[in-house]
């Protein structure tokens, strides 16, 4: 790395080369401390981590202060693969719900009509 490169810029080009894109770069500063933070889709994260460390021998050599670390970044839309790509209108998923659904409001129909009918014929036979 050369000397006139920010630490941030390089960590960016890194990653870059390893055809890794960031979703974010946060720098947080210390005393005496910088830490790169590097926000990355969490199906990257493994590679990333490895990067990550080979950058920090890296900026360790040029008198940098600090260290990267790696985080999965947060609210990134997730590839749906297989069955899951049909979501709601998988048949599937339907007619379960539809069964649970029905099961359970014919068993309450049922209950409260057994309810009502009990106590229709007591009230009625009190009358």
């Amino acid at each position: 790395m050369s000397e006139t490169v920010a630490p941030a810029d390089f960590v960016r080009s890194r990653f870059a080369e390893a055809g890794i894109p960031l979703a974010a770069l946060e720098i947080r500063s210390f005393p005496g401390e910088t830490i790169l933070v590097v926000r990355v889709d969490p199906e990257l994260l493994e590679k990333s981590i490895t990067l990550g460390n080979l950058l920090d021998r890296d900026l360790a050599a040029t008198g940098f202060n600090g260290f990267v670390t790696i985080r999965p970044a947060e609210g990134l839309p997730r590839r749906i693969t297989g069955a899951a790509k049909q979501g709601v209108l998988d048949p599937r998923r339907n007619s379960r719900r539809r069964g649970m659904v029905k099961d359970r409001w014919d068993q309450t129909s049922l209950e409260l009509v057994s309810t009502t009918s009990t106590d229709w014929s007591t009230n009625r036979s009190r009358c």
